[in-house]
């Protein structure tokens, strides 16, 4: 349910395989250096509480079907070059939860 890589140094794109690991909750990629963009793949991950992506070389925006994870509780996406909005839904968290945008 949890996979942690974080501060490992990884680079490339971030794995858009991830999209089958239906039962994850925990995803942590801080501190790598992947680079790209956000799979959109990964708005099926509706299990998924934490994500954690800071530190990255991240471009482009949040994928709108990010608004499907429902049970998304914390995510982390500073410290990387996002832009544009961020879908409503996900900004619906809730006031325990953290977003960083940018």
């Amino acid at each position: 349910k949890t996979l942690t890589l974080a501060g490992n140094y990884m680079n490339g794109p971030l794995p858009r395989e991830l999209q089958n690991s239906k039962h994850m909750t925990t995803l942590n990629l801080h501190d790598n250096a992947f680079q790209g963009t956000i799979p959109t793949e990964w708005g099926t991950l509706r299990n998924l509480t934490d994500l954690d992506l800071a530190y990255n070389e991240l471009t482009g925006p949040v994928p709108l079907e990010f608004g499907n994870l429902a049970n998304l509780e914390t995510f982390h996406v500073e410290h990387n070059t996002l832009y544009g909005f961020m879908p409503a839904e996900v900004c619906l968290l809730t006031e325990e939860s953290l977003v960083k945008p940018g």
